[in-house]
């Protein structure tokens, strides 16, 4: 009978729970403890916070360096373009009223567009150029259709998988089964053994 010595990866496994499990557990006393250390802190930020005065309801007040008039400009901008937000294009018009000595600039305008319509223009790029290109080189349609339909179910799983978050480790798991059993089935009449022999 052979005798069981540790190995290296066994002694490791070993190791990492070992430093895994906290080497004492808090007590009740410790636990009551430091949380009426936070009941306290939480005590001292509402007084902190009921010491600051309030902004006036009507608007008057400068933000982010703008005067109230430039404030209100951006507030109306901020309005309209949320009511707007869902539809394909956004009529924006912007004003700014600096002071010929003020420094800033506008250097760059973003646009942020919903993430399903920011997918779908992506995907549907990259399918029609790839399966244009593979039409072109192989000289045959049918292929560049294929490969663009395969490159469109893969591109809706992945957003299919990016989209349901709960899901997707079970939607990722469900879908490499599909394949291997879709490849088991395409490859179940091929003499793996005659290429074999053509190997050597």
């Amino acid at each position: 009978m052979k005798s069981l010595r540790p190995t290296a990866l066994a002694c490791a496994i070993v190791l990492a729970f070992g430093a895994a499990t906290p080497a004492s557990a808090q007590t009740n006393a410790e636990v009551l403890k430091e949380l009426a250390a936070l009941k306290a802190r939480i005590a001292e930020l509402e007084k902190k916070l009921a010491a600051v005065p309030e902004a006036p309801a009507d608007g008057q007040q400068a933000q982010w360096g703008m005067t109230p008039e430039q404030a209100a400009d951006f507030n109306k901008l901020v309005v309209k373009t949320e009511a707007l937000e869902d539809a394909a294009i956004v009529p924006v018009t912007l004003r700014a009223r600096l002071a010929p000595d003020d420094n800033r600039r506008m250097r760059a305008i973003t646009l942020v567009i919903g993430f399903a319509v920011a997918y779908l223009a992506a995907a549907a790029a990259v399918v029609v150029l790839v399966g244009g290109y593979a039409a072109s080189v192989l000289r045959e349609r049918r292929a560049g259709l294929t490969l663009g339909a395969t490159l469109a179910i893969v591109y809706g799983l992945l957003y299919g998988l990016v989209v349901s978050e709960e899901y997707s480790l079970l939607m990722g798991a469900l879908a490499l089964l599909a394949v291997v059993a879709v490849l088991m089935y395409l490859t179940r009449k091929v003499d793996w053994y005659a290429y074999a022999a053509v190997a050597r």
